[in-house]
């Protein structure tokens, strides 16, 4: 994979770019990059040692490596950097769009939009699911899915995938994931998600098909209910469910909710998202919900 090197006087004249307040990135600052003509996005990673730094490291290896056969939507890493000989990070292409969080939150963008873009994401998973099947890369998965890590692309008004660096793809340790997290629901499920139990990498859960469907289940959830459902507690998040019956939004789609606690495997919710109607988007609401129950 190429290397770029800068020097830190280099370095030092880069511009941070501004992120929406929607947005939450501890691990790394996100720099312009303008590299032979072309507009790059600079992500320079904050802890440059240890397994963490390694993994992500193998993680844009492998990536680039099966570059081939991977989705158009993603944004896949293109060169590592190195400041001053060390390497401190990696480039991706720059999309001119704006970071999915915020269009979900834009309640200037109509409701119809927004379950659009939820819907694309997916349809991603399914060509990932398709890959697996049909190509070498047999072991990728989202793992950190959650709504700040897609774009909507401005000129084409499709979803792109960025931070890839957190995926799991063949045998790379577990890395961290909004979603996955001991605090979370996720923890309640018992047996079902296959638990890190390597004390060198930073996640919880090892990302597979079932994982990456409950990120993407509770992305939903999170949108209906105006806030996060993921830390709820379970009773609040069965009752939520049984409220979402009763304004009657579609059995299939709510059952989808209950799977991702149950043994069997989760389902992808995509072809029930065009159902929901604007008063349900609005009676789903957390205040509304408290307010009737």
């Amino acid at each position: 994979m190429n290397v770029i090197s800068i020097s830190k006087k280099k370095f030092a004249e880069l511009m941070p770019l501004t992120l929406a307040k929607e947005i939450m990135n501890a691990e790394s600052t996100i720099y312009d990059f303008p590299y032979r003509k072309e507009r790059k996005v600079f992500k320079k990673i904050h802890n440059l040692s240890g397994p963490v730094l390694t993994t992500k490291l193998d993680t844009i290896e492998m990536l680039d490596t099966y570059r081939e056969y991977l989705p158009e939507s993603f944004c896949v890493p293109d060169n590592l950097v190195a400041i001053d000989q060390t390497i401190s990070g990696f480039t991706v292409p720059f999309v001119e769009g704006e970071n999915l969080a915020s269009v979900l939150a834009d309640p200037n963008v109509s409701i119809k939009k927004q379950i659009n873009y939820l819907k694309q994401i997916g349809e991603i998973l399914d060509q990932l699911k398709q890959m697996r099947k049909s190509t070498p890369v047999n072991g990728l998965y989202l793992n950190d899915l959650h709504e700040s890590n897609f774009i909507v692309d401005s000129k084409s008004e499709t979803i792109r995938v960025v931070d890839l660096d957190s995926c799991k793809i063949g045998s790379n340790l577990p890395m961290s994931s909004r979603y996955l997290v001991p605090t979370a629901l996720v923890a309640d499920a018992q047996g079902k998600y296959k638990r890190n139990t390597n004390p060198g990498a930073s996640g919880y859960i090892v990302a597979d098909e079932n994982s990456d469907l409950y990120c993407y289940n509770i992305m939903i959830l999170n949108y209906l209910y105006g806030s996060s459902v993921n830390n709820i507690g379970l009773t609040d998040f069965y009752d939520y469910l049984t409220y979402l019956s009763e304004i009657g939004m579609e059995p299939d789609l709510i059952n989808s909710f209950r799977m991702l606690l149950h043994s069997c495997d989760n389902r992808n919710p995509a072809p029930e998202l065009d159902s929901i109607t604007k008063e349900q988007f609005l009676l789903a609401k957390k205040k509304v919900y408290r307010q009737a129950r």
